[in-house]
């Protein structure tokens, strides 16, 4: 413990690079598009913090700042192990839940049992480890016309919306507002990422008819996007995930985080230089 929390110790020495991390940093570097990495059972192979150390995305982890609407969705998964203000670990995968949350590839001990015989699944690496390639995961940002809509914060509806059997989060997505109206569907869609951070993001989006973009990281105040360069609402979408009204044609839609808050601190602290 005290080694984890010495600065000075090399962190190639604490995380070292094995076979299947590095075959698992050579599939994500290969993506299309960005991809999440689901690690089970989570708390014992990967746990808290340590697929950042390799540059992972995960879907589970350890963080002080979980969001509540992360939990509340994340609840909705038959296979949540340990859900609370700090942990969200998953015993085993894939339900359409975890899918939506783009979990692309799985990192996995060899003993679990419940992957076992799953088609959507994927076998890429074969070690003492398991990484297996989600093929019904969805992609981090794609296009439904079939919308919910609900009032804002109404998370007790989203959830059962969400929890219906038949809901398809490839076709549907329950958005809280108020959308312009939606007609038709797009049979030819595509949605291309041209960079993408923590902070910031750019996607080319072709639209066949109306639609609403899609994007399956955390909806936050603070995030603010444009498209086209001119300024567009976000909507919280599947109960924590983002949504963006778009109409038929190509579209640069651009998303940037700015803590109104923050910027404002500085403000006032630089009126006082």
């Amino acid at each position: 413990y005290t080694i984890n929390h010495n600065t000075a110790y090399p962190p190639a020495a604490l995380y070292p690079v094995t076979k299947s991390i590095a075959v698992l940093q050579e599939q994500l570097q290969a993506a299309d598009q960005p991809q999440r990495v689901l690690t089970v059972p989570s708390g014992s192979i990967l746990p808290g913090l340590i697929p950042g150390m390799f540059g992972f995305e995960a879907v589970s982890g350890y963080s002080s700042w979980t969001l509540r609407r992360y939990l509340e969705y994340a609840s909705l998964s038959r296979f949540r192990a340990l859900m609370d203000p700090v942990h969200h670990y998953y015993d085993s995968c894939c339900d359409r839940f975890q899918n939506a949350l783009n979990a692309g590839y799985i990192y996995a001990k060899r003993d679990n049992v419940l992957l076992e015989g799953q088609d959507q699944l994927l076998l890429v690496y074969d070690g003492p480890n398991l990484i297996y390639k989600n093929l019904a995961a969805l992609p981090r940002a794609w296009v439904v016309h079939q919308v919910d809509e609900i009032p804002p914060n109404d998370l007790a509806q989203a959830k059962m919306i969400l929890s219906r059997s038949d809901f398809n989060f490839a076709q549907r997505a329950v958005v809280e507002g108020d959308l312009p109206d939606l007609s038709g569907s797009g049979a030819a869609e595509q949605v291309r990422f041209i960079a993408y951070t923590g902070e910031a993001m750019e996607l080319d989006v072709q639209m066949e008819a109306a639609g609403v973009l899609v994007i399956s990281d955390a909806w936050y105040p603070g995030w603010r996007a444009t498209v086209d360069g001119q300024v567009r609402e976000i909507f919280a979408a599947n109960l924590m995930m983002r949504g963006i009204y778009l109409e038929a044609g190509m579209h640069r839609v651009i998303l940037r985080y700015f803590p109104l808050p923050i910027y404002a601190g500085l403000g006032i602290s630089g009126l006082g230089l």
